[in-house]
């Protein structure tokens, strides 16, 4: 009996942490469907005109920098900006999950997460 009441609990964790992680690939979906219009507006805004890189904007390169299991901090250091904006945060079964968000002018942005301080997912759209 201890074996299948600690087999129960086990299956719970992994039911809570799977709909945690569902949870934030919806979020991280829902906010690039959501950007996707306004890069459009600026990519009509901007044809008429070579593309010049902002010194503060967030590049491809630097998004491609971002390795699994960095910290925040660590990622902060490699995007080049001071903070990205927490768009989410959960604790359940004592993994702590944050994501953060990282916008361009353009709409282009960067959405990572963390559990514990570790980067565990990350997603861009519309970076050059």
């Amino acid at each position: 009996m201890p074996d299948e009441r600690n087999s129960e609990q086990s299956q719970a964790q992994l039911t809570k942490i799977l709909a945690v992680v569902l949870a934030i690939l919806l979020i991280v979906i829902l906010s690039m469907l959501l950007s996707s219009g306004k890069k459009q507006t600026a990519q009509v805004a901007t044809q008429a005109q070579p593309t010049q890189l902002a010194p503060d904007r967030i590049t491809l390169a630097q998004f491609l920098n971002l390795d699994d299991g960095i910290s925040y901090q660590l990622a902060v250091a490699r995007l080049g900006r001071k903070y990205g904006t927490e768009i989410s945060r959960t604790t359940i079964a004592g993994i702590a999950t944050v994501m953060y968000k990282w916008q361009n002018d353009d709409a282009s942005n960067v959405i990572a997460t963390f559990q514990n301080d570790q980067l565990v997912s990350k997603a861009q759209f519309g970076l050059q």
